[in-house]
């Protein structure tokens, strides 16, 4: 008796596996095609963006190097400049004293 009551249960079950197998298996085929042609769709705009996105950073990396560059020049000439125009600040700033005297005593005209 108990085991005519589990072969019942089992194929109780066994047929509901197979009714949900029928249901269940090509629900999951229309979502799979529909997975499948959506991205089919998308793939064109997923490739263009790749595209633009490849552009994109060469160009950066393109002018992020030449705006390194062109920042370590400008220190470097900014730099070289200072080192020669700090011994020559005492001989401008006597000339420029020199000038302002001059121009102070001269007599303002009418």
């Amino acid at each position: 008796m108990l085991e005519f009551a589990v072969l019942l249960v089992l194929g109780i079950v066994g047929i509901g596996l197979l009714i949900g197998g029928l249901i269940v298996l090509p629900l999951m085929l229309v979502g799979g095609v529909l997975k499948l042609l959506v991205f089919l769709i998308a793939l064109p705009f997923r490739l263009i963006g790749a595209l633009f996105g490849a552009i994109a950073g060469v160009t950066g990396a393109l002018f992020g190097g030449i705006a390194a560059l062109g920042s370590v020049l400008l220190a470097l000439v900014l730099t070289i400049g200072a080192v020669l125009f700090l011994p020559l600040l005492p001989i401008f700033a006597l000339f420029g004293l020199i000038w302002l005297f001059s121009r102070s005593s001269r007599r303002a005209r009418a």
